[in-house]
């Protein structure tokens, strides 16, 4: 009898399991088992748009890294790279990206500029054993602290801006103040001095340790004055490239011990073009960018020259070179500008027109409306930007600013 309900039990147990297992069992079961894990070869699987991409970033966020925002610097620089990844990855060709050893290091500054720590900063100045030689060739020794600075040119005074708090600054050039479109308004207002202003009862007051001068853009008084009060004088160089404007950076940041922050700026300046660059190669594979002729307009149409910095970056982004060529005479002649008659540019007839300077919507309206114009197929085609000249002559970091115009003008 025990061993009767021994084998009952038995079976109800089993019959109970086998219950619960045929009602919890994957219905699904019998059909074949599905690879869940996604292989890196097989992205292009994944639907891939384009314009997904933030490749050109909001002029805001830009401008404000130029500013010396490191936590916006290291956002931007990433985001930059990985687009770039992306891009190569979906067999893009020509897409620029910072060698990798230059990615990392720019991290790495960034932990080390967010961890607060001074030491880090005047660790790098004094590493570098040698001395930075000035425009005169004048050295200047880094083992001296300096705390108090005086930029006597708007190319000083946006790195400075960048690189150190406004308290640290005595005095700003003439007409800075009015600029806060392009520098941030409470760094301006911070620092209550400007040129005019800057007589030698306020340098007493604010006596700078060091004064950041050029020998092109410097007012020879103020350098005089300087020079008699025994103020160290650094002459900066003359701008004319992208290299210029870094080398410059650089110095001035060993200079007000700050070699970190302006190496980390000076990369950012870097992965900033090489961006832009990537987002023209986006455009070109899309359909070829059309004859394009970039003038700047004051009171007259001209062309940029050899020795301005639009002519720079007109160069690395290849316009106007072939319409220059063989045409126009002027257009390679060293100076600021060559001038050019509205005749020409009806003969170039550009399918797109790019107009630099300081204009407004009636002076915009007025120049399209001309009838000696009208035959230009960017007029006819509406294809016509106005872009504001002032970044454009801004021989400092935000040059920047101006290829981006360009660059995004182009791609509109």
């Amino acid at each position: 009898m025990r061993m009767s309900s021994f084998f009952t039990y038995a079976f109800f147990s089993a019959f109970l399991a086998f219950w619960w297992i045929a009602a919890f069992k994957n219905p699904n079961a019998h059909e074949p088992k599905v690879n869940l894990s996604v292989s890196v070869n097989k992205s292009n699987n994944l639907p891939f748009e384009i314009q997904n991409l933030s490749l050109f970033p909001d002029r805001e966020f830009l401008r404000k890294a130029l500013l010396g925002d490191i936590s916006l610097i290291s956002k931007l620089i990433v985001e930059w790279d990985i687009n770039a990844d992306l891009l190569i990855n979906e067999g893009y060709s020509n897409i620029k990206r910072l060698d990798r050893q230059l990615f990392l290091r720019s991290q790495r500054i960034v932990r080390l500029l967010e961890s607060n720590e001074r030491g880090f900063e005047a660790k790098a100045t004094l590493e570098n054993n040698a001395p930075i030689i000035d425009d005169r060739g004048f050295p200047h020794d880094l083992s001296i602290l300096r705390q108090k600075f005086f930029p006597q040119t708007y190319m000083a005074a946006s790195i400075l801006l960048s690189l150190v708090e406004p308290e640290n600054i005595s005095a700003l050039p003439k007409g800075m103040k009015a600029q806060s479109h392009i520098y941030a308004s409470e760094q301006l207002d911070a620092i209550h001095l400007e040129f005019d202003r800057f007589t030698s009862e306020s340098l007493a007051i604010n006596f700078p340790d060091i004064a950041f001068v050029s020998k092109q853009y410097s007012n020879p008084t103020c350098v005089d004055i300087l020079s008699h009060l025994g103020i160290e004088i650094f002459y900066t160089p003359d701008i004319l490239s992208f290299e210029d404007i870094k080398k410059a950076i650089q110095n001035i940041g060993y200079l007000v011990g700050k070699p970190l922050k302006a190496e980390l700026l000076t990369i950012f300046i870097d992965a900033a073009l090489q961006n832009c660059d990537n987002c023209l190669e986006i455009r070109k594979s899309l359909s070829p960018l059309e004859k394009t002729l970039v003038t700047n307009y004051y009171t007259h149409f001209s062309l940029p020259g050899k020795q301005s910095l639009t002519y720079s970056i007109l160069s690395r982004l290849r316009l106007n070179n072939k319409l220059g060529e063989g045409h126009h005479p002027f257009f390679h002649r060293n100076g600021y500008t060559a001038p050019l008659s509205e005749e020409e540019i009806v003969f170039f007839n550009p399918d797109r027109l790019i107009i630099l300077g300081d204009l407004n919507a009636s002076l915009e309206a007025c120049l399209l409306s001309k009838d000696s114009l009208r035959g230009v197929s960017a007029i006819q085609s509406k294809q016509v930007s106005f872009i504001p000249e002032d970044v454009q002559w801004t021989p400092s970091q935000f040059l920047v600013l101006a290829y981006y115009d360009l660059a995004k003008a182009l791609c509109d």
